[in-house]
């Protein structure tokens, strides 16, 4: 599952942050709602309903959330920004750090 979440180079150099990634419990019961969720779950609909202004973060590189669908809750979302991280995949938040600054840049600039 790594090489789906993060940049294999990052994965060598990091081992502990990948366990640690991998490493959380869950029931099974909670797993199988999890994934229930994630195939079922659709909010397309409702998605141009959205007021706030909405920082999309997405790796062009995600194979589990393709980089097509981030461009259309972009276009759905009207207050959004999109940013597409070169090279990232679905774990970007942690090979990626920039991407944390983002996250505060952002929303650092809708308190003030």
């Amino acid at each position: 599952m790594a090489p789906l979440f993060f940049d294999p180079a990052w994965a060598r150099e990091h081992p502990e942050a990948v366990r640690g990634f991998f490493g959380t419990t869950a029931s099974a019961w909670a797993k199988a709602r999890h994934f229930q969720a994630s195939r079922e779950h659709d909010a397309w609909a409702s998605l141009g309903a959205i007021r706030a202004p909405t920082l999309l973060l997405h790796g062009t590189e995600d194979a589990l959330a393709p980089l097509a669908d981030a461009v259309l809750l972009h276009r759905t979302i009207r207050r959004s920004t999109l940013v597409k991280v070169p090279g990232a995949r679905h774990g970007l938040h942690l090979d990626h750090p920039e991407t944390v600054a983002w996250v505060r840049q952002f929303i650092g600039a809708r308190s003030a």
